[in-house]
């Protein structure tokens, strides 16, 4: 297949935004309203004059927004290479970058890392065609961009492969938790009992982002059996989602936080086993980014990762000491 073929099925499967920005409406700028034209409109029917009209578009658009109307800026660009286009300009002074990503700035991250294999391959081919010209820079300029793509695609299939495996440990560690028999903690406030009664019968395979978004203080209405039997919904959901913020991970990474000093989480880490905290530890690595490129400063900062995973040895030694303590007991009796 031609080029052009290569772009439209690489990017088939993108389908239209349901958010076309990210910002909130005190930041509000041209640039925005330049991006919200594009609202319900095919990136198919997209002209060359429209970019040009509203060239301020691709630097807010959203994530979704931005890779829908990706192709559309390609074709354009590759159909006529000797013409300046500011749009492809525009991306390739985003992708003229050091080889290094802790020099990169966010639009990278969030815009272009994690997309399908095939879309790198058609982004890679789509640099390739301006060799020879000098329509965006010399050899060098198209020499970076293309090493930045690169990256991103290896670091995209290291990621997956990555989440895959933690997924795997996630799944392992907590098999065999059985469902719990008490669902909600004796000192909850009645607006949190109705959040947990939701969750009565459910599996916790079957939870999913909406739900917990929908019932943002079910965490702290759970006794201990229940917060430990749904916590693995929540490992999963990051991690495989590891951009996306989600509010209940903020308030488990919270209670995590707060160590042996309290005594709420400290009744929690009392029914996890060993695996299950080894897994915990390993998803608080992964929300780090300190090994995985892409997933950088989502829910807080290295030094407070590692300060959670410090926390979670003092729990486990702690509730270690307490199971111990009362194993002796009842071995006494």
């Amino acid at each position: 297949m031609n080029l052009c073929e290569q772009i439209e099925h690489a990017f088939r499967n993108r389908s239209m935004p349901k958010k076309l920005i990210n910002a909130p409406g005190k930041l509000f700028s041209d640039d925005h309203e330049d991006a919200l034209w594009f609202s319900g409109r095919d990136r198919r029917e997209i002209s060359w004059r429209d970019w040009e009209m509203h060239s301020g578009a691709i630097f807010m658009f959203s994530r979704e927004a931005f890779v829908y109307y990706l192709p559309s800026l390609l074709l354009l660009a590759a159909g006529t290479p000797e013409a300046w286009f500011y749009p492809a300009d525009t991306l390739f002074g985003t992708l003229d970058r050091s080889p290094n990503p802790d020099y990169w700035d966010g639009f990278i991250e969030t815009r272009l890392f994690g997309l399908e294999d095939e879309e790198y391959e058609a982004i890679k081919a789509w640099i390739l065609l301006f060799s020879g010209k000098s329509t965006y820079g010399d050899e060098n300029t198209l020499l970076r961009s293309y090493e930045t793509i690169e990256l991103l695609q290896r670091e995209t299939e290291r990621l997956r492969q990555f989440s895959s495996d933690l997924c795997k440990q996630i799944e392992h560690a907590f098999r065999n938790r059985p469902t719990p028999d008490r669902l909600i903690d004796d000192a909850t406030p009645l607006p949190a009992r109705d959040d947990a009664r939701y969750f009565s019968g459910k599996n916790w395979r079957e939870i999913s982002r909406r739900d917990w978004e929908a019932h943002p203080r079910v965490l702290c209405a759970f006794s201990p059996e229940a917060f430990v039997y749904y916590l693995p919904s929540i490992l999963l959901l990051t991690t495989r989602n590891p951009r996306e913020r989600l509010q209940v991970a903020e308030t488990l990474l919270s209670l995590i936080d707060r160590g042996t000093e309290d005594d709420f989480i400290k009744r929690r880490f009392l029914v996890l086993d060993a695996e299950e905290c080894e897994a915990i530890q390993s998803w608080i690595l992964s929300l780090s980014g300190r090994n995985i490129f892409g997933c950088r400063n989502i829910f807080g900062s290295e030094d407070k990762f590692a300060r959670l995973y410090e926390a979670v040895d003092l729990l486990q030694q702690e509730v270690g000491q307490q199971k111990r303590l009362l194993h002796h007991s009842e071995v006494n009796k």
